[in-house]
């Protein structure tokens, strides 16, 4: 069995659960923390089990895990009193960290403390750690604090005036985009050492294509998983024995 960590409103889930069925791909979400039949033990994680569709699983059914959802919100929890969802919603995500961490199945997405979908960083930390690992970066980000339409800590100079690239990455191996052209391979590979350093298992790296040249300017912790490309590499990356925990 293929888990998916997902919110009940994420239809794009659902349908990756649907391309997978072959492999019993299943979506969980947070209602279903609040059922019974639930155990946890984090010195025997491997004998627990989670509850799916009101029925328990045992954990060693699980063959995988995908995470989609950075954290549990106090919306995903409509059977929860308005009052306590954001206590219940805090302890959820704490729980969810604990648990997915010590799976001994392979996990994409693995959690950080502060996500459940991988490190959190801001825009000048992916540009730190892109510099550090050899990548070309846009030399300047600041941030600006004015007042009006404009939030405070908005990039000033947007992603969006040059033609841009973006490059997934699955496990540490480029998936780009089919109409964009392949980055060069010194920086595929330092593409991936950053990921490494980081820890993330899932990334979408941006570039910015210059006239004569490529600069890392961004990325995220999550891809489009309705790319069929990027579908098949994460399902690859669960079943390689390489990728186990």
């Amino acid at each position: 069995m293929l888990l998916i960590l997902a919110s009940r409103f994420d239809n794009d889930a659902a349908r990756l659960a649907q391309r997978w069925q072959d492999q019993d791909a299943r979506v969980l979400t947070c209602q279903a923390l609040s059922r019974r039949g639930w155990r946890f033990d984090p010195t025997r994680p491997q004998h627990g089990s989670l509850v799916l569709d009101e029925e328990p699983v045992a954990v060693d059914r699980l063959h995988g895990m995908l995470c989609l959802l950075p954290a549990v919100y106090p919306g995903e929890l409509p059977h929860i009193e308005p009052g306590d969802r954001e206590y219940v919603a805090a302890e959820m995500t704490a729980f969810l960290v604990a648990w997915i961490t010590s799976l001994p199945c392979p996990v994409l997405g693995r959690p950080t403390p502060l996500s459940l979908t991988g490190p959190p960083l801001r825009q000048e930390q992916w540009l730190r750690e892109a510099a550090r690992a050899g990548l070309p970066v846009r030399p300047r980000v600041r941030r600006l604090p004015a007042p009006g339409r404009q939030p405070a800590g908005t990039m000033a100079n947007p992603v969006d005036e040059v033609p841009a690239t973006e490059v997934a990455l699955v496990a540490g191996r480029p998936v780009p985009a089919p109409a964009d052209p392949p980055l060069p391979p010194a920086m595929t590979t330092a593409l991936a050492a950053m990921a490494c350093a980081v820890g993330a298992t899932l990334l979408t790296a941006h570039f910015e294509r210059a006239v004569s040249d490529v600069r890392f300017i961004g990325a995220t912790t999550s891809v489009d998983v309705q790319r069929p490309e990027i579908a098949d590499a994460m399902l690859a990356a669960l079943a390689d024995p390489a990728h186990q925990r």
